[in-house]
């Protein structure tokens, strides 16, 4: 069984003074579906000794907390310095490294790409158009619908962006790396009941499940 570590969203407890990873249980169900397990990557870990102990086979970057280029919380900039080094770390020894939603934003800002404020695209189902051949991605349908929960998208790849599909209104909603393993997307899989099967073999595809 795979091993793929997942980045958590942070909340604070003011009540008992604490800061908490958190992360949604339906990706613990969607990854078992997948036949692989979960493990969260608690924020501040070790990075080397916390995956190689674990023989990690790929990284998932979640959603939640706006990126610190939004957002005056502390949280953000916390997340933000933590899972630059999380992609630091799967850049340089070729980890597979998928974001989702928040995820997709941290990688293209991290490749240069430039975010937007956007509308409608809050709990606002939409469709996608497959645009290019996916590497890493599978093969996903020409047009999908997805669900949508986020204020940011992505209107520029940036030079080692590949995008592969796009909305309506042109933004991207799925990219791949131009030659490492690393991918994003914008919906989420997780939060659509039962699980889509586009996105199962996506997950599967991109990290070597099946």
């Amino acid at each position: 069984m795979k091993t793929i570590l997942a980045t958590q969203r942070l909340i604070e407890n003011s009540t008992y003074h604490e800061v908490r990873d958190a992360l949604d249980i339906k990706w613990g169900e969607f990854f078992r579906e997948l036949g692989a397990q979960l493990v969260p990557l608690p924020l501040n870990s070790d990075l080397d000794s916390y995956m190689n102990s674990l023989k990690v086979d790929g990284v998932l970057l979640t959603s939640g907390n706006d990126l610190s280029t939004f957002s005056n919380s502390h949280l953000s900039q916390l997340r933000d310095t933590f899972e630059t080094e999380v992609v630091k770390h799967c850049f340089s020894n070729g980890t597979p490294l998928l974001g989702v939603c928040r995820g997709l934003q941290l990688l293209a800002n991290f490749f240069g790409g430039t975010l937007k404020e956007v509308e409608g695209h809050v709990a606002a189902p939409h469709s996608i158009k497959v645009e290019s051949s996916p590497r890493l991605l599978g093969s996903l349908p020409i047009e999908m619908l997805v669900n949508s929960y986020h204020n940011y998208a992505l209107v520029d790849p940036g030079p080692e962006i590949v995008p592969i599909a796009k909305a309506a209104d042109g933004t991207i909603e799925a990219f791949e790396h131009c030659s490492k393993p690393i991918a994003a997307i914008m919906w989420h899989p997780e939060r659509t009941m039962p699980f889509a099967n586009h996105d199962k073999q996506l997950f599967e595809t991109f990290f070597s499940l099946s």
